[in-house]
């Protein structure tokens, strides 16, 4: 019988994809099986069934009343796990997937990708899929992770951080796509001042980080600048030079000296010694300020993924400027 696991027991980046979402789920139901049935039902969209046990009293049967009665319904969810796009499905292969449920009361095939599959495709394995009782979805890596938060609670610590281990790792797979409109936030502290002042982020060179296209500096429970990411330079720093080691594009004399003036002014002013390894340094247009708002509890240790897109509620996105005064407006926990 084959299992989900902990970790990867898979060459494939398609099973082990699938594992992942499959371990996602699982830690959702051992958690709480009232959130992972909420969880399930808004992926159904229309559709609702039930999951776990329900308990009743003299209900009534053919020949007799039982005093209490405790009953389950039962439920199968196959999953097609599809990476790069929707329109990778097959026809034939879903349908054939429809012969993998036996008599369960609840049957549902989920089409799982990184983009929603064809338009005319999902009409046509949707009107199949109704001659053989089967729910139907096509549903995107990014449609797992917003259903999953939708039923989480600030208070919901252990499975915040999972949700966001595993959007950090459809992010780094390129299951979720729209790199350009993600937001890095990363809790800055002592150096806020001088990153705002240069435009710069600076963090050691083996910190790995997922495709975005803007900086959020935080400090105290709210991002204090946004900006537009330009070049990211990793570079080595002893006796007053400065070695370009490796670049996102081409690095100019002005691009040279914020990094040069930031690594002297850290360590005069907070007495951080950039020269002991090899950095990163993210260079932004420029860091504009404003003021988005953390309004849950607790602060942040590490950094955070967001869409800016959809913290705005807009298709497209303005200038640098305008964001950061858009976000004064919004909230986030």
């Amino acid at each position: 019988m084959s299992q989900i696991h902990y970790f990867q027991r898979y060459s494939q980046r398609e099973n082990v994809a699938t594992n992942n979402t499959l371990l996602l789920f699982s830690r959702l139901y051992n958690e709480s099986i009232y959130k992972f049935n909420d969880f399930i039902n808004t992926l159904l969209d229309d559709e609702n069934i039930g999951i776990g046990v329900s308990f009743s009293q003299q209900e009534r049967s053919c020949k007799s009343i039982p005093d209490g009665i405790m009953k389950q319904s039962s439920f199968k969810v196959a999953i097609e796990t599809k990476l790069g796009s929707g329109k990778n499905f097959g026809e034939a292969q879903l349908i054939n997937h429809f012969d993998s449920f036996d008599s369960e009361e609840n049957k549902v095939l989920m089409a799982l990708s990184p983009t929603a599959m064809g338009k005319k495709l999902f009409e046509r394995i949707k009107e199949q899929s109704k001659e053989h009782h089967v729910l139907f979805l096509s549903k995107t890596f990014k449609d797992i992770i917003d259903s999953f938060r939708d039923v989480l609670t600030p208070y919901d610590f252990i499975l915040q951080e999972i949700i966001d281990d595993y959007e950090e790792y459809c992010i780094s797979e390129s299951l979720i796509q729209d790199n350009e409109s993600r937001i890095r936030i990363i809790p800055c502290g002592g150096s806020l001042k001088l990153n705002l002042k240069y435009g710069v982020y600076y963090m050691p060179a083996d910190r790995n980080t997922s495709d975005h296209g803007y900086i959020g500096v935080y400090k105290d429970k709210a991002v204090r600048g946004v900006g537009k990411i330009i070049n990211e330079i990793t570079a080595s720093y002893s006796n007053g030079i400065l070695k370009i080691l490796e670049k996102k594009n081409e690095v100019n004399e002005e691009q040279k000296n914020r990094i040069l003036n930031i690594i002297k002014e850290t360590h005069e002013n907070i007495g951080w010694d950039l020269s002991r390894c090899n950095h990163k340094y993210i260079i932004v247009e420029k860091f504009y300020e404003t003021n988005y708002k953390k309004i849950s509890k607790g602060g942040i240790q590490g950094h955070r993924y967001k869409n800016l897109k959809e913290i705005l509620g807009i298709d497209s996105l303005s200038e640098v400027k305008e964001i950061a005064e858009k976000l004064k407006a919004k909230t986030w926990e």
